[in-house]
């Protein structure tokens, strides 16, 4: 199967076409690349949710939410779980006073936005500067 109006240039989506079931329910990534390819003038540049879950009885941990942003450059997703596992892995490392282990921390949840910028060229450029502003915080005096 071809994908029509000119959009066989496109690998991503013929790559969609080719190996996508396109049965029950569809990811948001995949209507967004779609959505994208076969403007209809509305010229979708990003999709923004939040949502959230919760159960019929006030329980622990039974409540949460969550946020995602989709657009052809970027994905990010986010839950409120990660917020607090974050918070916890730091709050144990620093208690700890292994510094190492919340730098790693730190370093794996950039990473994680990191990957999220789809073109490969501008997310080592994005890394490149990140480490920049990195460094050049740390070279600055703390303010008093």
């Amino acid at each position: 199967m071809r994908p029509p109006f000119g959009t066989d240039q496109n690998p991503e989506l013929q790559n969609l076409v080719e190996h996508h079931q396109f049965e029950d329910s569809a990811d948001l990534e995949a209507l967004m690349l779609i959505a994208s390819c076969f403007n209809d003038g509305y010229n979708l540049a990003a999709i923004q949710f939040e949502g959230c879950w919760h159960c019929s009885k006030p329980r622990l941990f039974e409540f949460g939410g969550e946020g995602c942003f989709l657009s052809r450059e970027l994905s990010v997703f986010s839950g409120s779980r990660q917020a607090l596992d974050l918070g916890l892995d730091l709050r144990q490392a620093i208690l700890a006073d292994d510094l190492d282990q919340a730098a790693a921390r730190i370093a794996k949840e950039t990473l994680s936005l990191l990957a999220g910028v789809s073109e490969e060229s501008i997310r080592d450029r994005l890394r490149r500067r990140v480490i920049e502003q990195l460094l050049g915080t740390a070279s600055s005096p703390a303010p008093v």
